[in-house]
């Protein structure tokens, strides 16, 4: 099935979506308290809002979004791959971005103390916020971040991975394992290092257009 408009599902006792596959409009689930999957649904075109569904922990079978997805109901994403917008979770529980490579805006994961890596996403294109990603281990691979990358907090980090490039400031505080800055190569705003207790190495740091804030490192 195939919808060119909106769909709004707002308290409806709707358990899935069934057998709808694109949706090109945005789509609203929220407090849907029964809604338990998004049927067969791979793509849409718009923004999707999905709160307040206590029954709904994936993405399930959508590839792609077209729009911002909000939602303080998903816990992971399995078979989506981009996202052409921005996604902020409103779950401190949120643990796996699956199969996502890329996302063209904003993507704010904080205080997600289940994420232990970002699994095979590469680019960002505008900020990144991991902000009291306590058991984040690995950002994986990473290639670049569009505007700032805020992993202020993330105690158990221990390596950038890949990441060659932030498009903004890098906030590095309380990064306790840090032991080095890997493959970065370039940060167009400033690097804040402070209280990186374990950093021994800047690693391949070519070029920082702000300052660099290595105070009790």
């Amino acid at each position: 099935m195939i919808i060119k408009g909106n769909l709004n599902l707002k308290k409806s006792s709707i358990e899935s979506l069934g057998k709808i596959k694109k949706l090109y409009g945005t789509l609203v689930l929220e407090d849907c308290v029964f809604l338990e999957n998004l049927g067969k649904l791979e793509y849409l075109e718009g923004n999707i809002y999905i709160n307040n569904c206590p029954n709904i922990k994936t993405s399930g079978r959508l590839k792609k979004i077209k729009g911002n997805l909000e939602s303080n109901s998903l816990r992971e994403f399995t078979e989506l791959e981009e996202i052409i917008g921005n996604f902020s979770s409103g779950i401190s529980g949120f643990e796996n971005l699956g199969k996502l490579k890329k996302i063209e805006g904003y993507l704010n994961l904080r205080n997600s103390w289940r994420l232990y890596n970002t699994g095979i996403l590469e680019y960002v294109e505008k900020s990144f916020i991991l902000y009291n990603c306590n058991n984040l281990i690995s950002i994986n691979k990473l290639i670049e971040v569009g505007k700032d990358l805020n992993l202020e907090n993330c105690r158990s980090l221990k390596t950038l991975g890949k990441l060659e490039k932030v498009g903004g400031e890098l906030n590095l505080e309380g990064c306790l394992t840090l032991e080095s800055l890997g493959e970065l190569k370039f940060v167009k705003e400033n690097i804040i290092l402070k209280n990186c207790n374990k950093l021994n190495d800047l690693g391949q740091l070519e070029f920082i257009k702000g300052g660099l804030n290595l105070s009790a490192t």
